[in-house]
């Protein structure tokens, strides 16, 4: 299976800047934007939500596997 290291729709925090609410632990850690608040979209299977409709995100590590992986431009 293809991972999110190698996926268009996955950014690492370092790339992002800060979204708030992640330690410096997750710095290894990037973000899903097909599942993510910002870029949701109705061909995505998966969203990330939170309960008080501030920020949501899936956050995931580079070796992390998908079934919605698309190749990067």
């Amino acid at each position: 299976m293809n991972t999110c290291k190698t996926c268009k729709h996955w950014v690492p925090f370092d790339e992002v800047g800060y979204r708030g609410g992640y330690d410096p632990d997750e710095r290894r850690l990037g973000l899903c934007r097909m599942a993510s608040d910002d870029e949701h979209r109705d061909d995505s299977l998966a969203v990330a939500v939170d309960a008080s409709d501030y920020v949501h995100d899936l956050r995931t590590a580079e070796n992390f596997g998908c079934v919605q992986w698309a190749a990067k431009p």
